[in-house]
C-alpha cells in the first residue's frame, strides 16, 4: 500500500474521525453500532485489499453475521422438544439468558481487545469460541451442558459481532460503507424471519440438535476466507505497542468480573424466587444480598475507571443517552419475552407442530423487518428518528394487550393481526436509540455510547424472559393445583416438557391443561405489555434532533479543524527541515 514517507503506519486523526461521524448523521445508518465501531478503522486501510478478495470476505462476514443472527431467533420452536428431551422446562429462559449474558458482558470487552491486537487473530478465536459453544450445545447430553454452550456460544457471537464491524470498516471506503451496513440490517432481518423457519424444520424433520450443528460448516466459509485472504495488520499499529498487562487494564477486568456475578445473581434469585423457592428462602435472598453488592461495586469501579471504564458515567450525563439506555432495555424485554413465549403458546395451548408454529410467528417478525425499513427511509427523508420512537410505546403496548387475550380458540386473523401491530411497533423504535446517541455524542465517544446500547439491548431481554419463566411457573402450578382432575399429577405436568405436557394424560383433560397453560402464559404477556408501555417514560428524555442540520454543522466545524491540522503539518514541517539545514 503506496503511503507517504511521513505516514509509517495507517492512523486515524481526530478530525477525520469527526467527518466520518457527520456523513453517517447526515445520513443514519440501517446499523448504529456498526459505523461506530467503524470510525476507528483507517480511511487508507481500504485500499489494501481489493477486487475478488475482497468481496469474498465481505460475503463470508455477512455469513457470520447471519449465524449470529439467527442464533437468536432458531431456538424458539425447538424448545419445547428440549424441554422434553431433558425434562427441563425450569431452565427454558437460561437458554436464551445465558448467550445474552456473554454476549451482552463480553461486546465491550471484545471492542477493546480489536483496539488492541490484530483483527485476523481477534477474529479467528470468536469464531473458533462460537464453533466450540455451537458443538457442545448441539451434543449436549442433559440441560446444564446445553446452557454452558449457549454461554460459550455467546462469548464467541460477541467477539463475531465486533469483527465483521472491524474488517468491514477495514476494507470498504467510507463513501462505499452505508450499502455494505444496509446489508447487514437486511441480513438482521432475513435471519429473524428465517430462524423460526430453520428451528421448526430442524426440530420435527431431523432433531433440534441440528439448530447448533448447522453453524458448523458455514462459520468456517467466514473462518477461511479471513485466514487466506484477509491482512490481520490493517488495524491501527500505534495501539499494539502497549504490554500485556497495560492492554488487560484497558479491558476493564475489574468491571467485567462484577457485571457477570451481578446479572447471574439476578437473573437466578428471578428464576428461583417464588418458583422453586419462597421469597423469603435464604437462597433467594443470598442472590439478592450479591446482585446488590457486586451493582454497587461495578457502578463505583465504573466512576473510579472513568474514560477507561466499560460504561463511562460522562456518557450518561447526556439526557438522550440515559433515555436511550433505558428506553432499549424495555424495548429489548418486550419483544424478547414476547418472542420467546409465542412458539410455546401455539405449540402447548393450540397443539401444533414444531414447524407450524414457525410459521405461525412470521406476522410479527415481517412486520418489524418492513417497519424497520420504512422508519428508516423516514428517519433519513426528514432528519428526525423520534416519531418512530414514540409510536412504539403506543403500538407494541396495544398489540401485546391484544396477545393477552388470546385463548385455545383464537382465530387466525386475531392472531395474526395482533402480532402485526405489535411487531409493527417493536420495529419502529429498533434504531432510534443508536441513532439518538450518535446525535448527541461527540466522535470519540459514540463506539462506547453504541456499545451501551447494545449491552442494553441484551440486558433487557435477558432479565425480563427470566422474569417472565418465573411467572410462568408460579401461575403454572397455582392454576395446574386448582383443577380437581389434575391435582395429583400437577407437580409433575408444571415441570413437564412444554410440549410433553399434553402427553400421559386423558383426552378429556388436554383441554383444561391447555387453558391452565394459556392463563399461566397470560402473566408474561401482560409483563411485554408493561415494558412497551413504559418506554414513553425514558423517551421523554430524548432529544428531538435533526439530524441533516446536525450533520451539516459538524461538517463545517470538521472542515475549519481539517484546515488548522494541514496548517500545523505544515509548519511542523517546515520547521523540521530548518532544524536539518540548522
Amino acid at each position: 500500500m503506496a503511503t507517504p514517507a511521513r505516514a509509517p503506519a495507517p492512523t486515524l486523526s481526530r478530525a477525520t474521525t469527526v467527518t466520518s461521524q457527520d456523513k453517517h448523521d447526515a445520513s443514519p445508518p440501517s446499523k448504529g453500532h456498526d459505523e461506530a465501531k467503524g470510525e476507528r478503522s483507517s480511511p487508507s486501510a481500504s485500499t489494501a485489499i481489493s477486487g475478488f478478495k475482497r468481496y469474498t470476505i465481505i460475503a463470508c462476514l455477512v455469513l457470520a453475521m447471519f449465524l449470529v443472527s439467527l442464533d437468536r431467533t432458531i431456538l424458539g420452536v425447538a424448545v419445547p422438544r428440549i424441554t422434553d428431551e431433558f425434562h427441563s422446562l425450569d431452565d427454558v429462559a437460561w437458554y436464551f439468558s445465558a448467550y445474552s449474558i456473554a454476549n451482552a458482558a463480553l461486546q465491550l470487552v471484545w471492542g477493546r481487545i480489536y483496539k488492541f491486537n490484530p483483527a485476523k487473530t481477534c477474529f479467528i478465536i470468536s469464531v473458533l469460541l462460537f464453533e466450540v459453544g455451537s458443538a457442545v450445545c448441539g451434543a449436549a447430553p442433559n440441560s446444564i451442558a446445553l446452557i454452558i454452550g449457549r454461554a460459550i456460544a455467546g462469548a464467541g457471537a460477541a467477539g463475531i459481532f465486533s469483527g465483521c464491524i472491524q474488517i468491514v470498516m477495514a476494507l470498504v471506503p467510507l463513501e462505499k460503507r452505508p450499502v455494505f451496513q444496509a446489508s447487514f440490517g437486511a441480513v438482521f432481518g432475513a435471519a429473524s424471519a428465517i430462524g423460526p423457519l430453520l428451528g421448526g424444520a430442524f426440530t420435527q424433520k431431523v432433531s433440534w440438535r441440528w439448530c447448533f450443528y448447522i453453524n458448523l460448516p458455514l462459520a468456517a466459509l467466514a473462518l477461511f476466507a479471513v485466514v487466506f485472504f484477509f491482512d490481520g495488520d490493517l488495524t491501527d499499529r500505534n495501539k499494539r505497542k502497549m504490554t500485556v498487562s497495560e492492554q488487560i487494564n484497558q479491558l476493564d477486568p475489574i468491571g467485567t468480573l462484577l457485571i457477570i456475578p451481578c446479572v447471574t445473581c439476578l437473573l437466578i434469585a428471578l428464576q428461583w424466587g417464588g418458583a422453586r423457592y419462597a421469597w423469603s428462602n435464604g437462597r433467594v435472598i443470598a442472590l439478592l444480598v450479591v446482585f446488590a453488592v457486586t451493582l454497587v461495586a461495578f457502578i463505583a469501579s465504573q466512576i473510579w475507571l472513568g474514560d477507561r471504564a466499560s460504561l463511562p458515567p460522562k456518557i450518561f450525563m447526556e439526557r438522550s443517552v440515559l433515555g436511550s439506555f433505558w428506553y432499549l432495555i424495555l424495548l429489548s424485554g418486550s419483544m424478547s419475552t414476547v418472542f420467546y413465549y409465542v412458539p410455546i403458546w401455539f405449540q402447548v395451548v393450540q397443539d401444533k407442530s414444531p414447524l407450524t408454529a414457525s410459521y405461525h410467528t412470521l406476522p410479527s417478525i415481517l412486520a418489524i423487518v418492513v417497519a424497520s425499513i420504512l422508519n428508516g427511509a423516514f428517519s433519513q427523508k426528514t432528519g428526525y428518528y423520534t416519531p418512530g420512537m414514540l409510536a412504539t410505546p403506543i403500538l407494541a403496548s396495544v398489540g401485546a394487550g391484544l396477545i393477552s387475550t388470546w385463548t385455545p380458540s383464537t382465530s387466525t386473523g386475531q392472531w395474526m393481526g395482533y402480532q402485526i401491530l405489535f411487531g409493527a411497533g417493536i420495529g419502529l423504535g429498533m434504531q432510534g436509540g443508536s441513532l439518538a446517541v450518535q446525535a448527541v455524542l461527540p466522535g470519540p465517544d459514540i463506539p462506547i455510547g453504541i456499545a451501551a446500547t447494545f449491552f442494553a439491548r441484551e440486558m433487557g431481554g435477558a432479565i425480563f424472559v427470566a422474569v417472565a419463566q418465573n411467572l410462568l411457573q408460579s401461575k403454572l402450578a397455582a392454576q395446574l393445583s386448582a383443577i380437581p382432575q389434575l391435582h395429583n399429577i400437577a407437580s409433575h405436568l408444571a415441570h413437564a416438557g412444554a410440549s410433553e405436557i399434553r402427553q400421559g394424560v386423558d383426552p378429556d383433560q388436554v383441554g383444561l391443561i391447555a387453558q391452565a397453560y394459556n392463563a399461566s402464559l397470560r402473566d408474561a404477556w401482560y409483563l411485554a405489555t408493561a415494558c412497551a408501555a413504559a418506554m414513553i417514560v425514558p423517551f421523554a428524555l430524548i432529544r428531538w434532533i435533526n439530524l441533516k442540520k446536525r450533520g451539516k454543522k459538524i461538517a463545517e466545524e470538521t472542515r475549519e479543524q481539517e484546515s488548522m491540522r494541514e496548517k500545523q503539518d505544515q509548519a511542523a514541517e517546515s520547521g523540521a527541515v530548518k532544524a536539518e539545514q540548522a
